[in-house]
């Protein structure tokens, strides 16, 4: 399954990746951030390698999609800044 970008005036949502890695550790070790996800804060960026491979799982297996979210202004600027970014995911039921 192929995830697709997605856009508003003011947003993507963007298929996520391996090059989204740091990004993402930045975001799951922050401990005030993880307080309302439902996961502890990582503590390595094995940890959410493991997660990224896992929602990567997913997506190929047809149950569930994720996507990152970026505002497009940052995006255009090619920087990034976690404070900015997001993940949204979305698992499929099996109705």
């Amino acid at each position: 399954m192929k995830v697709p970008t997605l856009e508003t005036p003011r947003l993507q949502l963007i298929a996520l990746n391996d090059t989204h890695l740091n990004d993402l550790f930045d975001i799951y070790k922050d401990e005030e951030s993880m307080k309302y996800w439902d996961d502890f804060a990582h503590q390595s960026i094995d940890e959410t390698k493991k997660l990224l491979d896992f929602l990567a799982g997913r997506i190929e297996k047809g149950t569930g999609i994720c996507w990152g979210i970026v505002l497009k202004e940052n995006r255009i600027k090619e920087k990034r800044n976690t404070n900015s970014s997001s993940i949204l995911t979305i698992k499929r039921s099996k109705a």
